[in-house]
């Protein structure tokens, strides 16, 4: 991963403050990393994104988000804490018939650009500098090229 430069994402997901501070003891050597606030839980009540704004300041890293809920509303209400990365399971429009582990909080690929749009518009409200903000990458797709 070093000789590479890879980003590593912390995921807290069940994990407490001192799981996360090995976490980050294990690759302090790497100068990419994040942490992913990860809440295992459907219920809106749980997902309790004040911990974004907790991690920033406590472990002073940049924090992201790592959707476990299937509430698409949820997404909305969290540009509120602006995360520096959102990680959300997709899967293709056709899975209907197929059950994928993460079915359940996987959104269907084809709402990806209105989900992107409505984003955008949501993060724009928030006026976290004076730059109105027009684009955002979901996803970086990129492909070995054969030698």
């Amino acid at each position: 991963l070093k000789k590479k430069n890879k980003h590593i994402y912390i995921s807290t997901g069940l994990s407490n403050d001192s799981r996360i501070k090995r976490s980050l003891k294990l690759f302090e050597r790497y100068t990419k990393k994040s942490i992913l606030h990860t809440p295992m839980s459907y219920d809106t009540k749980e997902l309790n994104f004040k911990k974004i704004l907790y991690f920033r300041k406590n472990f002073n890293k940049n924090v992201g988000y790592s959707n476990h809920n299937n509430n698409l509303n949820t997404l909305y209400a969290l540009t509120s804490y602006n995360p520096e990365k959102i990680f959300l399971y997709v899967k293709p429009n056709s899975s209907k018939k197929i059950n994928f582990p993460d079915n359940k909080h996987a959104f269907d690929i084809k709402n990806l650009e209105d989900i992107k749009k409505n984003y955008i518009e949501c993060l724009n409200s928030h006026k976290f500098s004076n730059k109105t903000i027009k684009k955002i990458n979901i996803f970086k797709w990129q492909e070995k090229k054969e030698q």
